[in-house]
This record gives C-alpha cells, structure tokens and sequence, in this order.
C-alpha cells in the first residue's frame, strides 16, 4: 500500500475515532432502535422558559484619547476619540425548551449500553 494512502486512512481512522468515540459497529442501530423507543414513551415536549445572560458592552469611560497632527505650515488638526470600557448586563430573553429531552438522552444511552452488553458483551458494541 502506498505510504500516502496508508497515512491517509490512518488520518481518517482517528478522525473517526475523534468524532465517534471508539464504538463498535453495532452502536448506532442499536442507538436508532433506542431512540424510537424512547421518543414515543418520552416525546418532545416544548416549553418556553423566561432565562437570563451575561452580555457584554462597551461604554464610554469618561476619558478621551486625543493626537494631534500638523496639516500644514500655519494649521494643526486634533483628533479625539471616545475610549471606552466593558461592563456586563444582564439580559432577559425566552428559551424554547424540550422538557422531556435529557432524561430521555439518558434512557436512550442506558438502553443503548444495555442493548450492546447483551449483544456483544461490551456497553459500547466493540467486538471483543
């Protein structure tokens, strides 16, 4: 096998690795199987919740930055510039949640892990 291909598939097995997790074959049919399951007994649920941030802003401080420059023989030109400063505000806005989804994820994870122990004798599917 050529060197570069070799590095090539190398590469992608770790970004496989990376973005996956190290699961065997069988992980994610038996996730797909689980996840039907779970979202008819636990369906989404939306709410709108009233929730609160930190943000952000910049304010003037009070002082100014001033240059200034020769225009020509008898002229000068001054330029001021606001500086300002960053303070933090908190602000109210309306999240729209589903109610049911974490404990579902974590039904959803047990019965996959359970699934995978049964079938393959590892929670997460890997052929031993």
């Amino acid at each position: 096998m050529d060197s570069s291909l070799r590095g090539g598939l190398a590469l992608g097995m770790c970004a496989l690795v990376l973005l996956g997790g190290c699961v065997g074959p069988g992980y994610y049919a038996e996730e797909q199987r689980c996840s039907a399951i779970w979202f008819e007994r636990l369906p989404v649920r939306k709410t709108q919740e009233v929730r609160e941030r930190e943000k952000a802003i910049e304010v003037p401080d009070g002082t100014q930055t001033c240059e200034t420059v020769r225009v020509d023989s008898k002229r000068l030109r001054t330029t001021c510039k606001q500086n300002m400063k960053t303070e933090w505000i908190t602000e109210t806005y309306i999240a729209t949640v589903d109610q049911n989804e974490y404990r579902r994820d974590q039904e959803i994870r047990v019965c996959t892990e359970i699934a995978c122990t049964l079938k393959y004798g590892d929670r997460l599917c890997r052929i031993q």
